[in-house]
């Protein structure tokens, strides 16, 4: 990761740098406790967009960065566990247990695990570990391992484990 930043209580931080990453997250903050970082900078990943992370405990970075995954989409991360998300689409999850949604439509979920979500969407995802992205889009992370995302969507999702998002759909459930 071309930055690093792991401190732990109370401080602010106000830097603008640009940088280069090689990775999947071309930049991981994982301060602990009540501390702020507004810094805004340019790095490069394997794909392209622009995204903010705010990870792990009372603490909020409010930097933005555009960086390169390997993919086009837009969308916002928080994420706790097993994410993969594969497709075009919008939606915001928030999901509990075995959920299996599979169509072209519009929902938000509450589930905590085992998120099956097949359709194009948008969303907006909320996990901590294993995330894989590969894909160019815009997005707005806050995690703390592994992020992996495949596709071209726009999405915003909140769940806990094991998420497999694939397909084209634009939802809200419950």
């Amino acid at each position: 990761h071309g930055h690093m930043d792991t401190r732990t209580q109370g401080h602010t931080d106000t830097r603008t740098h640009r940088h280069t990453d090689t990775g999947t997250q071309g930049h991981r903050d994982t301060g602990t406790q009540g501390h702020t970082d507004t810094r805004t900078h340019r790095h490069t990943d394997t794909g392209t967009h622009g995204h903010r992370d705010t990870q792990t405990q009372g603490h909020t970075d409010t930097r933005t960065h555009r960086h390169t995954d390997t993919g086009t989409h837009r969308h916002r991360d928080t994420q706790t566990q097993g994410h993969t998300d594969t497709g075009t689409h919008r939606h915001r999850d928030t999901q509990t247990q075995g959920h299996t949604d599979t169509g072209t439509h519009r929902h938000r979920d509450t589930q905590t695990q085992g998120h099956t979500d097949t359709g194009t969407h948008r969303h907006r995802d909320t996990q901590t570990q294993g995330h894989t992205d590969t894909g160019t889009h815009r997005h707005r992370d806050t995690q703390t391992q592994g992020h992996t995302d495949t596709g071209t969507h726009r999405h915003r999702d909140t769940q806990t484990q094991g998420h497999t998002d694939t397909g084209t759909h634009r939802h809200r459930d419950t």
